[in-house]
């Protein structure tokens, strides 16, 4: 059994930032699916890339 480490909550993630990322791009792709004018059977694809930087801990 593999233990989780982390619980990431988007909206937790740059002051609800990343969450509003998310969320507008994933209307886009709902916007494309919606439109007659775009493949149906095309797929879709929402990345998010997320870096994090250590802190540097001070002596």
């Amino acid at each position: 059994m593999v233990e989780q480490l982390f619980n990431f909550d988007l909206s937790k993630i740059a002051d609800g930032g990343a969450q509003e990322k998310f969320t507008t791009e994933l209307q886009k792709v709902a916007d494309n699916i919606l439109d007659l004018n775009t493949e149906s059977k095309t797929k879709r694809k929402v990345t998010i890339d997320l870096t994090f930087i250590t802190p540097v801990m001070m002596a």
